[in-house]
């Protein structure tokens, strides 16, 4: 969070430069940018290798927080790669370019946290049944909305506390009752990286 547009370039371009390992050809790469980063980001992963597929938008809504006397900042860009070439896919459907979905409280559980319905669109570009690794896993978002749309899931977190919530949440998910933000109250704790997976 603290990058500018030169070192998010240089650090995203190594770091997908080695994750790359365990996709299959053909597997899709997916990264939410903001404006100031979109081009960096785009720059880094075309040198990581990846094609570029396309870019789409989450329209936070008027929600999001505004800008005195300016244009609010309510668009969070979404850059989607292959690993090489990407053949058409029957099980994967078309979808909307632009997705409308505010912030709620009872779904954050993190600080750049997406909304779970915002994940759900995002991993239904990955065939059903699919698996999904997220290295930067938060509070396990991602792995919710993977387990909603019937994908398997690996994710990568290295806060403790995080890790913890993301398991719970998994957990949860897997029952089918997801959990609300405000009744999940965890200490802080100690201790090294976690891999929630399901």
């Amino acid at each position: 969070d603290q990058r500018d547009q030169e070192s998010i370039m240089a650090w995203l371009g190594e770091a997908h430069r080695r994750g790359p390992r365990p996709l299959r050809r053909g597997g899709i790469v997916a990264i939410f940018t903001e404006w100031r980063l979109l081009r960096a980001t785009q720059t880094a992963m075309q040198a990581a290798g990846f094609v570029m597929r396309g870019i789409a938008v989450w329209d936070k809504t008027e929600g999001a927080r505004p800008v005195p006397s300016r244009l609010r900042n309510q668009a969070v860009f979404f850059l989607w790669c292959s690993k090489g070439y990407l053949p058409a896919d029957p099980a994967v459907p078309t979808q909307a370019g632009v997705l409308r979905h505010a912030v709620r409280s009872g779904d954050k559980f993190h600080l750049t946290g997406k909304p779970t319905d915002v994940m759900r669109w995002l991993v239904r570009q990955v065939r059903p049944g699919g698996r999904i690794l997220d290295p930067f896993a938060g509070s396990g978002t991602t792995g919710v909305a993977a387990l909603l749309e019937g994908r398997s899931f690996c994710g990568v977190e290295l806060d403790p506390y995080y890790a913890r919530v993301a398991s719970l949440r998994l957990s949860a998910a897997e029952r089918g009752k997801p959990l609300h933000a405000r009744r999940l109250s965890l200490p802080a704790a100690d201790g090294g990286d976690s891999t929630p997976c399901a």
